[in-house]
């Protein structure tokens, strides 16, 4: 089972690279829209977490808002380097 998962894991990993080529071909590139890309996905993400467990995530360290803030900026990086 858990091979399953990791294997789900990596096709949807992949499929992210997919859809933003769709979306570098169809827009400008530029950092602006690679933080509009990034933003999108994120709220996309958090509507999932909440529709899986029905609220929003409380109690937030000040690790965890680090930890966040550094995906957010890998995320950011991994944009610009993959519409580029």
């Amino acid at each position: 089972m858990e091979y399953l998962l990791l294997l789900g894991a990596c096709v949807f990993f992949s499929l992210q690279f997919i859809f933003q080529k769709f979306f570098e071909q169809r827009t400008i590139s530029g950092l602006r829209i690679c933080l509009w890309n990034v933003m999108v996905c994120s709220t996309i993400g958090l509507i999932f977490i909440f529709v899986k467990t029905g609220e929003l995530p409380q109690n937030v360290t000040s690790a965890a808002f680090l930890y966040a803030f550094l995906y957010a900026i890998s995320g950011i990086c991994c944009s610009v380097a993959s519409i580029a």
